[in-house]
């Protein structure tokens, strides 16, 4: 229903526009043909530029409300062919000598071709000059050929032309002068003369040209960037006569030093075009030669392990150690192929040394063979087969005993979805703007904004406890939230948001930037994240509270496989998949080689679960071990008799006087205690009307304790607020001048050194320190003729202040210093009060800042000629 009331209001708009424009026409057919109007003519010509504006203004809008632009295509095209129609017969009466020209015999062939087709061409837009010595020779050639060299267009217009054409120095250049027919030429030679230096426009060429940006890295875009402004420069030096073309190998020089290492495939860069039709990401997981060989034993070469080689058993402990050395083999695990030090599998079982238990001697003493190391033989990865999604096992039986597992992983994004971003204003505690990055996710039941946001606007955190739950059930427990008001960058669109802190909302988006180039984007829509390619950070999210107040009509595709522009109240979002030929390749690869054997792998499963081995014992333990079997026995009566292991007195005590002393020494800790706070009442309130409220209750609250039969109630009277502003006042003297007073009191004066020395101050009769005078005997107000004195940097001054600034609706400096002398003396005062109205919201929002200034045009000469008076 508001959409349909809003559609009805534009076309009442655009009957408004229209009925200007028949306006415009009535008045052509009125005009007197022998004795036109011409003034009138012109001004009615500058306003008819504004109807057309405001008509397609209006017209867009209609286009976007309505479902069915086209019915609006007539009214459209109704109005352009009037327009123009009108301009041009106006535009004909102001400048006869365009109709003459139509008349001349060289122009027969123009005129009839214009008749015939009634083509719209674009608008050209003239060139803008900031004083650059590289672009004059475009400036000049441009300004020279539509304005300069136009005899259609009068002096005063070229010089408006000129001006607009010009900014930075070249404004200041010219601005001394006053907009005229006899100043343009003069304005236009002085731009000329200033420019127009060939030996600095060379040398300004070449220093480009040296200047040139390399080449970062391999790209036809960069590449035909480099070679579009050295063609820049070339041209320009040869239009200066410069002899460009004996810089063969100059410019060869520069060039290649511009250019990446990989840069001799720039010829093959341009004609490569990667195939858009197939942008699903593609993942290949390659896992190759699974390798199984039978059981071969070491020492008989039998088809079983060594482990239960017969031959291997019999033989004795050390005559086994002595067949795995001649082997070269392992002495912990009995394996062919690495050496004791890289073995990974247990020590023996019954000593736990590094050998293995097979090899264990009962009598051993050293075990300095289990250090020894033997060749190790590498590792033949075979028979690699490549699949896609999908395991291939092989077993080969010719093999060694090793199992060999390779693992191969190879995955590949062709493809990449943009997020909706935009980028908005954000107000923080001071109403001070700031830029804010957005992400709009309509599946989201709050908005979030990160920690390093909230610090930076300084807004009130909220305590809260509430606990956020997102993909796979992941919960994060929050803490704070805090109101920010958010503003569109491009409408009125205002909102006040409630947003959950948390120290990081995602990481950057786009995961990568990308070339903007790359997709076909309208020329005049506004995006809301104009910088949507680069890949930076995320401040706030929005959620599906404000998504749907954003949405607005408007939506426009970018082709197949391309993002789409949503039209929203921040500005046109663009999100949506982008295909592989629009962005980089995201490739990940992952390889994971393992060597395991099959004997560690089923050794294992059983060492699991069996149950721990005694540990060797120490020392000690070893002596109490022998003391209990040596001196252990049983007696007649069938029960053992255990002795006790003693430890052996020493007949020499230690001096251990020295550590009694330090222990017997006295400690004293000290910790500290928090200060308790002093109640501060000037910092409670922000308000000067409610901190001398609050402090007349408080007095009241305190007379009536003392006088419980004279109580005070209801409203505050005038008395009870005059007493309670004296007293904060003799506060404040207190806390800020209380050496002054304690020398007013005692000596009647103050020190050389206090600052209120020059003010004459004395004590009156309620004990507030005044300023004193000539005027005591004159018919003004006590406070007018001694203001109470006030220190500058006390709160209560500040709040003082910004009462009256408010109380005279946002006056001036000035007045508000007036208006608090006359009962107060704010030490520089001048100073603080306008610190204060500085940070003034009411008044920085108010003030228009710097307005425009025109030059003055000629004054009549009834102003300037004397006349008698009778």
């Amino acid at each position: 229903m508001t959409e349909i009331n809003n559609l009805e209001k534009l076309i009442r708009k655009r009957a408004v526009a229209k009925g200007n424009l028949t306006r415009f026409k009535n008045f052509l057919d009125n005009l007197d043909a022998n004795n036109p109007d011409l003034l009138e003519l012109e001004v009615r010509l500058k306003k008819l530029d504004l109807c057309w504006q405001a008509f397609c203004d209006i017209q867009l809008e209609i286009d976007i409300l309505d479902d069915n632009p086209n019915d609006h295509e007539q009214e459209r095209q109704t109005f352009e062919n009037d327009y123009f129609k009108y301009e041009a017969m106006a535009r004909r009466l102001l400048n006869p000598q365009v109709g003459s020209i139509v008349g001349e015999p060289g122009a027969n062939s123009n005129s009839l071709v214009n008749e015939k087709f009634n083509i719209k061409l674009p608008t050209i837009n003239l060139p803008v000059f900031d004083g650059s010595y590289e672009n004059w020779l475009y400036f000049k050639d441009t300004f020279n050929s539509i304005v300069h060299a136009n005899k259609a267009i009068s002096d005063v217009q070229k010089f408006h032309y000129l001006r607009s054409c010009l900014k930075g120095e070249a404004t200041d250049l010219i601005k001394s002068l006053e907009v005229s027919s006899a100043n343009y030429n003069a304005a236009w030679q002085l731009i000329n003369d200033r420019y127009e230096n060939k030996n600095l426009l060379v040398n300004n060429h070449v220093k480009a040209l040296f200047n040139l940006p390399a080449v970062s890295k391999e790209s036809h875009v960069f590449l035909r960037s480099l070679l579009d402004k050295l063609n820049n420069h070339l041209r320009a030096l040869r239009v200066l006569e410069q002899p460009v073309d004996q810089w063969d190998v100059l410019i060869i020089y520069i060039v290649t030093n511009k250019l990446d290492n990989i840069t001799q495939r720039c010829n093959l860069l341009e004609t490569l075009s990667p195939d858009p039709s197939d942008h699903r990401s593609k993942t290949r997981s390659l896992i190759s030669n699974d390798s199984f060989s039978r059981p071969h034993c070491n020492y008989c070469s039998g088809q079983h392990f060594i482990n239960n080689c017969e031959q291997f058993l019999n033989l004795p402990p050390d005559k086994r150690y002595s067949a795995i050395k001649t082997k070269n083999s392992c002495t912990n695990c009995l394996k062919f192929g690495h050496s004791n030090k890289n073995c990974s599998s247990s020590a023996c079982k019954k000593c736990g040394k590094r050998h293995h238990t097979l090899l264990h001697l009962n009598n051993r003493v050293s075990d300095s063979y289990s250090s020894q190391s033997v060749n190790q033989v590498p590792i033949n990865l075979q028979g690699t087969q490549k699949t896609e999604n999908k395991i291939n096992m092989q077993h080969n039986a010719n093999d060694s005993n090793n199992h060999n597992q390779v693992l191969s992983h190879f995955s590949n994004t062709n493809s990449h979805v943009l997020l909706c971003t935009a980028v908005i204003n954000v107000f923080d505690k001071y109403g001070v703007m700031h830029n804010c990055r957005a992400l709009l996710d309509s599946a989201s039941e709050s908005h979030f904004c990160t920690a390093e946001l909230a610090d930076k606007l300084g807004m009130v955190k909220i305590p809260i406890n509430i606990s956020v739950s997102g993909i796979n059930k992941c919960t994060s427990h929050l803490s704070h939230s805090t109101n920010i008001n958010i503003q569109s960058k491009f409408n009125n669109f205002k909102t006040s948001v409630t947003c959950l802190i948390v120290p990081q909302i995602t990481g950057n988006l786009p995961a990568i930037s990308f070339d903007i180039n790359c997709l076909n984007l309208p020329p005049d829509v506004n995006l809301a994240d104009p910088a949507f390619n680069e890949s930076s950070k995320i401040d706030m999210l929005l959620g599906a509270q404000l998504f749907r107040r954003l949405i607005r009509m408007g939506q426009i595709s970018l082709g197949k496989h391309n993002p789409i522009l949503q039209n929203t109240a921040l500005g046109w979002v663009i999100s949506g998949e982008i295909g592989k030929s629009k962005i980089n390749r995201i490739s990940t690869n992952c390889n994971f080689v393992s060597t395991n054997d099959i004997d560690n792998n089923l050794r294992k499963f059983w060492e699991l679960e069996e149950k721990a081995t005694t540990l060797p014992l120490s020392q000690e333990e070893q002596s109490v071990e022998d003391y209990f079997k040596a001196t252990t026995y049983r007696g007649s009566d069938g029960k053992f008799v255990v002795r006790l292991p003693l430890k052996q007195l020493t007949d020499v005590l230690e001096l251990n006087l020295n550590n009694c002393d330090s222990e017997l020494r006295k400690h004293v800790t000290q910790s500290a205690v928090s200060a308790v706070k002093t109640f501060d009442i000037f910092k409670k309130y922000s308000s000067f009307t409610k901190l001398q409220r609050v402090t007349a209750y408080i007095l009241r609250f305190k007379n009536n304790l003392l006088s419980p039969t004279n109580k005070q109630i209801g409203p505050l009277s005038p008395i009870e607020l005059e007493t309670a502003l004296t007293t904060l006042v003799k506060l404040v003297q207190a806390e800020s001048f209380s050496h002054e007073l304690n020398n007013l009191k005692n000596k009647g004066t103050v020190d050389n050194k206090s600052k209120l020395l020059k003010l004459n101050p004395f004590i009156d009769d309620t004990g507030l320190i005044r300023v004193g005078g000539r005027i005591r005997y004159s018919n003004f107000a006590l406070g007018k003729k001694h203001p109470l004195v006030l220190p500058e940097k006390h709160e209560f001054s500040k709040l003082l202040v910004e009462h009256t600034h408010k109380k005279l609706l946002h006056a001036g400096p000035q007045s508000v210093l007036c208006s608090l002398r006359e009962r107060y003396w704010i030490i520089s005062g001048r100073k603080l009060v306008r610190l204060l109205i500085h940070k003034c919201i009411t008044c920085f929002r108010a003030n228009p800042g710097n307005t425009l200034e025109y030059v003055m045009g000629d004054l009549p000469s009834q102003r300037v000629t004397p006349f008698r008076p009778f």
